[in-house]
């Protein structure tokens, strides 16, 4: 059987492989490992490979869909230009696979939707934006979450929203980038962590507006002002955005150049070392569905503090597995970031109880659930994954 999958997500063709972020390659064979062969509509760049490219495997194949970006008006109307040319493009790959798979929210989600209503192939989407509640985003955002809300979607769609069960065909599942052979590595560091001088802080993520960490430097700022004598703090950046530089300014600005470093993007493998050698995640995102950072930390057994949106007050458990502060609440994130650095008591209950929580919310355990969402909605077998043969 043979899978096609329309991303925005910007992909590589080098030397016959497919490649992208790594994080993105194995998110999307979550889904694609179930088929025999995969086919991508997605933007291919020319370019410099990303710091995190990975190949898929051999039996993914691709086609260029392009995707301006940028929000003036040059891109929004190329957007525009390019939609009807993909919508073609993606109905002429569709006709060659099985079932159609497409992600939102994003340009190429919206226009894999469009494509299904001349199709009767088997469709699923995964909505990997934040699905509930009043958010400010791209309009595009708002038509998708329409589109795939309505019955006549034809297909089921995940969404990482509220754990409230599922609603006739959007299913609401936990996101996890956490394969169970990951936990078992990280258990000695998690059962031995503790707080160090110096405390390292993390964030792990794209660095743009909705991730604010901005806000992050500077609660950083005043956390190490109120932080107990003695205790050194440290922030560690992984990742790269369009806030990059701004925020480099501003930890400048604020005499942290010796206390907040700025690693890129990394490879995943790289990001566990960095999970390994941490001791405090942290997030200030203003919009979020399920995020995968809190629960890779947990594995390695670091509380997080994060804002108090969408599934995170699941995740942590209300308070129970970390601290919840408000967004762009800079005072209230420098209090916790203080507090969780120097109350060693409470530091190794919350990262003991994240590790606990996290051991039953493993990559695996998404896509046994994945397939049958699946199977079920289709009425088909799918294929199944070596190590899931005698799992299932």
């Amino acid at each position: 059987m043979r899978l096609l999958a329309t991303t925005h997500v910007p992909h590589w063709a080098v030397n016959g492989a497919v490649m992208s972020s790594g994080y993105f390659v194995r998110d999307l064979r979550i889904f694609g490992d179930f088929f025999d062969e995969v086919h991508i509509c997605a933007p291919v760049l020319r370019d410099e490979l990303a710091d995190d490219a990975v190949a898929y495997p051999e039996r993914y194949t691709l086609t260029d869909c392009p995707c301006p970006k940028g929000g003036s008006f040059l891109p929004r109307l190329r957007r525009l230009i390019a939609l009807p040319c993909n919508v073609l493009r993606i109905l002429r790959a569709m006709r060659r696979c099985d079932a159609v798979h497409i992600r939102c929210p994003g340009p190429l989600g919206l226009h894999g939707a469009i494509a299904l209503v001349f199709s009767r192939k088997p469709r699923c989407a995964k909505y990997a934006g934040q699905w509930e509640g009043d958010l400010d985003q791209p309009i595009a955002g708002t038509i998708q979450r329409w589109l795939l809300s309505r019955r006549g979607f034809g297909g089921p769609v995940t969404v990482n929203a509220l754990w409230n069960g599922n609603r006739g065909h959007i299913f609401s599942v936990f996101n996890s980038s956490v394969a169970r052979a990951q936990l078992e590595r990280a258990r000695g560091i998690a059962q031995s962590k503790a707080l160090e001088n110096p405390t390292r802080f993390l964030f792990v993520g794209r660095i743009d507006s909705n991730k604010n960490l901005g806000v992050i430097v500077q609660a950083f700022a005043r956390a190490r002002a109120r932080a107990k004598t003695g205790r050194d703090l440290r922030l560690d950046v992984v990742g790269d955005g369009p806030e990059l530089l701004s925020v480099k300014r501003l930890a400048h600005e604020l005499e942290l150049n010796g206390s907040v470093f700025f690693h890129g993007q990394m490879l995943p493998q790289d990001v566990w070392r960095v999970y390994a050698d941490s001791h405090i995640l942290v997030s200030a995102s203003s919009a979020e569905g399920w995020p995968k950072t809190p629960m890779e930390a947990m594995c390695y057994g670091l509380p997080c503090i994060c804002t108090n949106i969408s599934t995170l007050p699941i995740i942590l458990g209300d308070n129970e597995r970390g601290l919840l502060v408000k967004p762009r609440d800079v005072d209230g994130l420098a209090d916790a970031m203080r507090r969780l650095a120097t109350d060693e008591e409470l530091y190794t209950r919350m990262s003991r109880a994240g590790r606990k929580w996290v051991e039953s919310k493993t990559r695996e355990d998404l896509m046994i659930q994945i397939k049958r969402i699946l199977e079920e909605a289709w009425g088909m077998k799918l294929r199944t994954p070596d190590w899931m043969k005698n799992d299932v």
